[in-house]
């Protein structure tokens, strides 16, 4: 089972394969001291093709220090002089450093069309080697823009042509290039035949680095694969080939994709030495955004081991150096992690600052990937504009053109349009009468069709817990529940048990019997739950059955009552039931839970008034993906579900955590699918999102709970307001 805490090694996970999937073009390594002597060259050289060679080198050389407008100036001034000479080569290769650099950049478009730009012209005059470097660099637009299907296409057409002209070295990049898409895809053989095929070229033409780059691109198919032993063998092999070739920056890289196995194989103090010796070279090449990273991956992993003081150490220097370099994205990760570890240690309050650090941080990403998508818009619109400026010169030249041939063109249109309208009535009437005939048909199998689904919502209905009975028990509380179509995806589940809750110790929960669990005394507890399952409509509304039926199941025949077990052979009967399996193609829905067990207070004497003691004890939860909130004194505290989904992505090895919680009259407990947090909205047409439904629950937790309920509707529809509603929406809401 691969470990989901640590945020830092997933982000790890692609870069060694990224590498390849550099824009081809760029010169690496060209000494700084270059460009001064190009420039001092400039200033002195005649408007010939060494010029505008010159100033093409010198662009990319701006390109390779990351001082991208100046390259632009400059590629668009060798294409001005190329374009004067009819230099085509000088001009290709212009039209090529203006997309690479706008590839850099983010504006993708600009990117794009330069790089077609350059395809014409290097087509133009037979540049196959240059056709082929075009071909990949429109596809690293595409990436960009998370299009695997356009990316592979023209990575394939590079390759064919570095095949057909023998570029074996060529070959292997584009290898790697296409094998880092199937890799993303989760296409595992794929990318592991494809990386195969580019280490065998290498180790023919001895090109040390792309060994090394074959060998961890391997190593990370084998990782996907959970193979972790293959795993390591292919990184080992990567780490000693870069190190022998003195790669510092290849190594960290290779070290940080090491300590991930250890990880995933439990082995924190060997993983901790890996990441100490990739802190080592981070910090000899001076390579700070490696050090942050590595600084971060130390942290997380003594959380894991529950030296929270050194975890903390780590994380802070983490947090100092993702703040120097502006790095949201690294922000976002190390106060996700100081949130779990404050959690951990209890400080709740130091939990809740870094949670919201947190959110204000994943926000800020948002806007500035908003703020980008509009740049993007606003070129694409400017590039469309002066299309249609020239299309209407074009429609102006061919209007002149068109003058002296007009008449006749006229009088011969007349007469054959004449006949072709008599034709036409002709099939357009047979089409209208064919045409009503359908409609007819279509309405009457759509009656049809919506009749089945209407009585399909009937027996959806007929199998919740009758919101009365709940009342009994759980007498302030509420469900609010709007499926977004006739069926729902969505259900809540609720369950009175004679039985009391059976605790168990840390690790027993897979050992256990499950008939162990049921008691025959007295006690009792109510088991109360959210389900989100995949989709919303009639493929909910099926999971939807299934997943209330398989609760049933789990409960009521095989006596299983502590959330944590319940969700554990929920999962295991879900797999079973839609057969799923880890090959491509099979089902792979589940659905995403927040279960609570509410233990009777049976310790309270009778002389005892009811007004100082809550009506329930304490309770136990356990959730996929769905939080439990918890509201007490105004103070909202959240316990956070596992990130695992009930069904397809379950582990064998993999538990789910039992939490308890002690309570204390006058708590108001809260369960939700994601129905109310997603709904877009507003003013900017945006997702309502977790913090504000927080700061909502906090603000009405004083209200009665049918208040909250007529609040949150209100709420809900006045932020949806004439949009169609995007899920299925479900908040249950209780106070003990």
């Amino acid at each position: 089972m691969k470990q989901a805490v640590f945020l830092f090694l997933v982000s790890l996970l692609l870069l060694p394969a990224g590498f390849a999937a550099s824009p081809e073009g760029s010169v690496i390594g060209v000494p700084i001291s270059l460009a001064d002597s190009l420039l001092n060259f400039l200033n002195t050289a005649k408007e010939d093709t060494i010029e505008i060679k010159t100033l093409n080198k010198l662009s990319r050389q701006y390109i390779n220090t990351g001082r991208y407008d100046e390259a632009i100036q400059l590629a668009q001034k060798a294409q001005q002089h190329a374009e004067k000479l009819g230099f085509k080569m000088g001009l290709g290769d212009a039209f090529s450093n203006i997309g690479v650099a706008y590839c850099y950049l983010g504006v993708n478009d600009k990117s794009r069309d330069n790089h077609r730009k350059a395809l014409a012209v290097r087509k133009e005059i037979n540049d196959r080697q240059g056709v082929a470097g075009s071909y990949n660099n429109i596809g690293l637009v595409y990436l960009n823009e998370s299009n695997y299907e356009k990316t592979l296409e023209n990575y394939f057409k590079s390759l064919k042509i570095k095949e057909e002209i023998g570029d074996r070295k060529g070959l292997t990049s584009s290898y790697n290039n296409i094998g880092v898409i199937y890799l993303k895809q989760k296409k595992y053989e794929k990318a592991l035949d494809i990386f195969t095929k580019s280490l065998k070229i290498c180790e023919e033409i001895d090109d040390k680095t792309g060994i090394a780059m074959a060998n961890g691109n391997i190593g990370l198919v084998y990782f996907g694969k959970d193979n972790f032993k293959k795993s390591l063998e292919s990184q080992l092999k990567s780490f000693k080939i870069r190190e022998k070739i003195g790669d510092k920056l290849g190594m960290t890289l290779t070290l940080a994709n090491i300590g991930n196995i250890y990880i995933n194989q439990n082995d924190y103090r060997m993983a901790l030495d890996i990441y100490f010796q990739g802190l080592k070279i981070d910090k000899e090449i001076g390579n700070n955004h490696g050090t942050a990273i590595s600084y971060g991956n130390i942290g997380s992993c003594y959380l894991q081991m529950a030296e929270f003081e050194k975890s903390f150490q780590y994380l802070n220097k983490a947090l100092d150096l993702y703040k120097q370099d502006e790095d949201n994205e690294g922000l976002d990760n190390v106060y996700w992690i100081l949130s779990d570890l404050c959690s951990k240690k209890g400080d709740f309050k130091k939990a809740f600052e870094y949670q919201k650090l947190y959110s204000d941080t994943k926000d800020t990403i948002l806007n500035e990937e908003s703020n980008k998508q509009l740049t993007e818009m606003n070129s694409k619109y400017e590039s469309e504009r002066k299309d249609n400026d020239l299309i209407k010169k074009d429609a102006e030249i061919m209007k002149q053109q068109a003058d002296g041939e007009k008449q006749i063109i006229l009088r011969n249109a007349f007469i054959l349009g004449f006949i072709l309208v008599l034709v036409l009535a002709f099939f357009i009437f047979r089409g209208y009468r064919q045409k009503q005939r359908a409609n007819r048909l279509l309405d009457e199998k759509n009656g049809k069709i919506t009749d089945s689904i209407n009585y399909a919502k009937r027996i959806q209905e007929s199998i919740l817990p009758p919101l009365q009975e709940m009342k009994k028990f759980l007498p302030e509380s509420f469900v609010l529940y709007q499926p977004k179509d006739i069926v729902s995806g969505d259900f809540y589940w609720f369950h009175k048990s004679a039985y009391p809750a059976i605790h168990l110790r840390d690790g027993e929960a897979s050992k256990a019997n499950t008939n162990s669990l049921s008691g025959e005394d007295g006690g009792g507890h109510i088991l109360i739950a959210a389900v989100d399952c995949t989709g919303h409509g009639v493929p909910g509304a099926f999971m939807s059955m299934m997943g209330y039926n398989l609760l049933e199941q789990v409960v009521k025949k095989h006596n299983i009552y502590q959330p944590s077990l319940i969700l554990n052979e929920l999962s295991k009967l879900v797999v079973e039931s839609l057969r799923q399996t880890d090959q491509i193609g099979k089902v792979n829905d589940g659905m995403d839970i927040a279960l609570v067990s509410l233990v009777k207070n049976t310790e309270s004497s009778q002389g005892e008034k009811e007004s100082q003691s809550p009506l329930y004890s304490h309770l136990e939860y356990a959730g996929a993906h769905n939080s439990l909130y918890l509201i007490r004194n105004g103070i909202l505290h959240e316990t956070k579900a596992d990130k695992a989904s009930i069904g397809y992505s379950f582990d064998k090895s993999f538990s789910f955590a039992n939490h308890k919680i002690m309570l204390e009259k006058g708590d108001c407990l809260y369960i939700f699918s994601d129905g109310f947090a997603d709904q877009s909205g507003g003013p900017d047409n945006e997702k309502f999102y977790y913090q504000p439904f927080r700061e909502l629950l906090i603000e009405i937790s004083h209200l009665s709970m049918e208040e909250q309920k007529k609040k949150l509707q209100t709420v809900f529809s006045e932020w949806k307001g004439s949009k169609d509603q995007i899920d299925d929406m479900l908040v249950i809401g209780l106070r003990v």
